[in-house]
């Protein structure tokens, strides 16, 4: 993906923005809001590098506005991201609430595998290891811990070979990920991922 957005940036920023007159609360969170939700099913749908005109015709806000939420396109993403890891330790947290240890940590590599495969600019950040930018720290080790979490109850119950980290979790769901999109989505055994889960999974077992 290309960061460099300066150019971009300036000639998205030209122009009349209608909404800047009206500086209500209610109405600037909205925006925030909408424009958050555009972005998310703009780099779902393009990957990270759709453009930030797009992502404000989704939005329906002109560029002024959008830019007074997020300075730069980089700024967009690491909302974008910072949700979607907030989305994530959800996930995390209703699997440590499944009384099957075994069965919560099927479930949630599934989950993972598929949300890196639908969701292509996910996918693209942990391959360009944007978790890593310091903007995102907090909420990546958050996400983290609770996959530690969930992992060391299936190791405890003996479901999950013990030489395996949290670290290698999210390598092989991408991996899972990365070898569906190769394929085409091609096969017949439900979602396109299902077989490489299915032998990673395996291979998981003590």
């Amino acid at each position: 993906m290309h960061m460099s957005t300066n150019s971009e940036t300036k000639s998205a920023a030209v122009g009349t923005d209608p909404t800047a007159d009206r500086p209500l609360r209610a109405d600037a969170q909205r925006n925030r809001e909408r424009i958050i939700e555009a972005a998310s099913e703009a780099f779902r749908e393009l990957g990270l590098d759709a453009s930030v005109a797009e992502i404000a015709r989704r939005a329906d806000v002109g560029s002024g506005t959008l830019f007074r939420n997020y300075p730069s396109k980089e700024d967009l993403i690491y909302a974008v991201i910072e949700a979607r890891m907030q989305e994530w330790t959800h996930v995390a947290e209703r699997a440590l609430t499944e009384p099957d240890a075994a069965k919560a940590f099927e479930e949630f590599m599934l989950t993972a595998a598929d949300a890196q495969y639908r969701d292509r600019g996910l996918f693209e950040a942990f391959k360009e290891g944007l978790l890593d930018e310091p903007e995102l720290f907090d909420c990546k080790e958050r996400a983290v811990c609770l996959s530690e979490e969930v992992l060391k109850r299936a190791q405890q119950a003996g479901a999950v070979r013990a030489d395996v980290s949290a670290d290698d979790l999210g390598n092989l769901t991408a991996a899972a990920a990365a070898a569906a999109e190769r394929s085409g989505g091609g096969n017949s055994e439900g979602s396109p991922y299902a077989r490489y889960m299915r032998i990673l999974l395996d291979g998981l077992k003590p």
